[in-house]
């Protein structure tokens, strides 16, 4: 029988899990951490990492500087509900109400395209340009094969 939390029973992970119906393992498997790492952060023996919080988005779409900040929210500020949940899954999977792919691109490009362009600019400033070009190449490349996207790539890069 699972024990009553005894230091922190409003948590807003344990909230976002109850919301979700996730029990503490099965949450903890979902974004990649141990059960008992994650029982640390509700009980509020660990804070809560940056890493974990944007783990915590990416498996949820609960805002995760808000999560940092103690609060559960959606992405738009408001407070987070189920069908939240349901729409970031469907997101996910390409079924929700916003599923085309020209959102999604529109998602992605939003958080990418304004700090890769001002990483380029930085190392150009700073007369290391190359070494920046260098790396983003070495990340692309490491991204692409740890989620099998390289044939899909060159085709798409060779079709464009």
């Amino acid at each position: 029988m699972p024990r009553k939390p005894t230091k922190q029973p409003n948590h807003p992970i344990r909230r976002l899990r109850q919301i979700i119906h996730k029990g503490q393992a099965q949450f903890a498997t979902m974004i990649g951490i141990s059960p008992d790492y994650l029982k640390k952060i509700e009980n509020g023996d660990r804070t809560l990492p940056p890493q974990v919080a944007q783990r915590i988005y990416l498996a949820t779409g609960a805002n995760a500087s808000s999560l940092s900040r103690g609060r559960l929210r959606w992405r738009d500020g408001k407070p987070y509900a189920e069908p939240h949940y349901n729409e970031w899954c469907g997101l996910q999977r390409g079924t929700g109400s916003e599923s085309s792919l020209a959102f999604r691109e529109k998602i992605a490009k939003s958080r990418l395209a304004r700090p890769f362009e001002f990483t380029l600019r930085a190392g150009i400033q700073s007369g290391r340009w190359m070494f920046v070009v260098l790396a983003l190449e070495s990340a692309l490349a490491e991204i692409q094969s740890a989620f099998n996207l390289t044939a899909r790539v060159k085709g798409m890069m060779q079709r464009d």
